[in-house]
């Protein structure tokens, strides 16, 4: 008996064998920032570049030892430490055991 709906062609049905696809995430391309330093850093971020507590940082600007670090003038004097300069700070103080 004809109801006038066409059946599917069979390349519309699926195979009992076929497996579904599983919804896989693309993976992520690492990027050149993910692999290199920035060329600055905030105090929080050296800090824990030299394996430092902030605060020790703060308080060698203050009695003027420490890495070479730079104010960017403004509305608000922002630190910041160049990674060279982090760096080279690290290869001078570095102790041989």
């Amino acid at each position: 008996m004809y109801t006038g709906i066409t059946p599917p062609s069979q390349k519309e049905l699926p195979m009992a064998t076929e497996t579904k696809k599983r919804n896989t995430v693309p993976r992520r391309l690492v990027s050149v920032t993910d692999t290199v330093a920035p060329a600055r850093m905030t105090p929080a971020d050296a800090a824990r570049y030299l394996s430092l507590a902030p605060q020790t940082l703060a308080n060698w600007r203050c009695e003027g030892r420490g890495p070479k670090y730079h104010r960017l003038a403004g509305k608000h004097t922002r630190v910041y430490y160049m990674v060279a300069d982090l760096d080279s700070w690290m290869e001078e103080h570095l102790s041989v055991g």
